[in-house]
């Protein structure tokens, strides 16, 4: 399996019946093997600590077009624990939990009482990056299955340390693309089947659910493939159904007159949040090819990813007519519109850091990089705000990040990024939720730091 990482928010009771019941796991688990030095074996617990802390130096609040640009500190304190245990050579279990402290950054000209309302406060929430069962099956140096059922971290490019990982990081209709500092994963709900075949061909079926975007409980259907040959070159490539069994059709796929447009007069078609993704990608290594043990593991590896997000075009057109009022102004005519593509490089240090790599990301489309259309149940491109036109979001075309890591001693470590990505602007008052991405225009950016101790 590979891993991934998203953030998800629960309310105070689900976080409060999630915690208590973990503890009440864990305390379980420690019970029984301090019954048995044999079970005690069989359980691994791990976790980490972690402070990062980085500024955004210049940015858009999405959320008001017309606003300032934003210049502000964000920061963000974590601690994470983890237990795995191990019940046979062919089923384990894997709990764990985080725990975020972190500081309101609203925008403080969007409310008229800053000290009350809008004021930086210190808040407090709880992911579980984990809550699954494990099933292995086979030879693990020649063929061999995994089965992970319930919650779980999902990674599909290793390459990849901030840009990529599009096939769990976008969206369809209308087109979007998430990013996190340290943290281009995913973690997905649902099942996954991994196959690996003489460690040269590995694949991932995925049947997932219950995302933090709406339509939020439709099942989505994802295959992935790679083949590694000889250590040199790894090419993959997946194919993922959004949105493909819906669970409520009026929030998936039902008409209506905001999302509808003219095909042809009198002929009305529909945008739906189903899509279907693309995924390519490929890896170069080429210090394998002669002795090289003066470079880092990771030193000098090429590697890029592409992907199409919705095959389907739904052309730009502003047809109308006097039995139907429908047009479709803010359309997608071609595939490019919907391709984002990015390419990365390790630069050789020497082993003097663990990685730094340079990611770089062209993504053409005419329109906000935001899901806001998602939420507000329109599943078309999200029309341009404050008289924006296609001409301003050409400046979004290019994202790039710079990313960093150095092991100090043990198991401390040093991460820093600084580039202009798919970061949102964090709030925590709902009606000014930020959907849109921060960094439009070339001057935008950020830069963040990040201690982390794992044990």
């Amino acid at each position: 399996m590979r891993i991934n990482y998203r953030r998800t928010t629960f309310s105070r009771h689900s976080l409060a019946a999630a915690f208590f019941f973990c503890t009440g796991v864990f305390a379980g688990t420690v019970a029984v093997a301090a019954d048995s030095t044999e079970s005690m074996k069989k359980i691994a617990i791990s976790g980490y600590g972690a402070i990062e802390a980085g500024k955004i130096v210049a940015g858009r609040y999405q959320y008001q077009m017309s606003a300032p640009e934003i210049n502000t500190w964000v920061g963000h304190v974590y601690a994470g624990l983890s237990v795995k245990s191990t019940l046979n050579e062919h089923c384990s279990v894997h709990i764990s939990l985080e725990s975020r402290f972190w500081y309101n950054t609203s925008p403080m000209f969007l409310v008229p009482d800053a000290s009350s309302f809008g004021a930086p406060t210190q808040y407090f929430d709880v992911t579980i990056p984990n809550a699954e069962g494990i099933l292995s099956f086979g030879d693990k140096e020649k063929s061999a299955f995994t089965i992970n059922i319930g919650r779980f971290e999902y990674k599909y490019n290793p390459q990849a340390q901030d840009l990529g990982e599009y096939l769990f990081r976008s969206g369809c209709y209308p087109a979007y693309i998430q990013t996190n500092f340290d943290l281009p994963l995913a973690r997905i709900n649902g099942i996954a089947v991994s196959h690996t075949l003489f460690n040269f061909l590995r694949q991932d079926l995925l049947l997932t659910t219950m995302t933090n975007i709406r339509p939020y409980l439709d099942f989505n259907l994802t295959y992935i493939a790679d083949v590694s040959l000889g250590k040199v070159f790894d090419i993959g490539g997946g194919i993922s159904f959004d949105h493909l069994i819906s669970v409520d059709s009026t929030e998936t796929i039902n008409a209506y007159t905001s999302n509808g447009y003219l095909k042809a007069p009198g002929d009305t078609a529909y945008y739906t949040f189903q899509g279907t993704k693309l995924m390519l990608r490929f890896m170069f290594d080429p210090k394998r090819l002669f002795n090289a043990s003066f470079f880092g593991e990771k030193d000098g590896i090429i590697y890029a990813e592409a992907a199409v997000l919705g095959l389907k075009d739904y052309p730009k057109s502003t047809m109308w007519d006097s039995t139907n009022v429908y047009s479709n102004m803010y359309g997608y005519n071609n595939t490019f519109e919907k391709m984002p593509v990015m390419i990365g490089c390790n630069i050789p240090t020497f082993k003097l850091l663990d990685v730094l790599s340079v990611e770089g990301e062209w993504f053409g489309s005419k329109y906000q990089d935001s899901y806001e259309s998602y939420m507000n149940r329109k599943p078309a491109p999200v029309r341009p705000i404050n008289f924006a036109n296609e001409e301003t979001y050409k400046h979004d075309n290019w994202k790039w990040a710079i990313y960093a890591k150095k092991t100090i001693f043990g198991g401390v470590s040093l991460i820093g990024l600084v580039g202009r990505d798919h970061l949102r602007s964090e709030t925590y008052i709902g009606q000014y939720r930020d959907y849109g991405a921060t960094f439009e225009l070339p001057n935008h950016r950020y830069w963040m730091v990040k201690i982390k101790y794992n044990f």
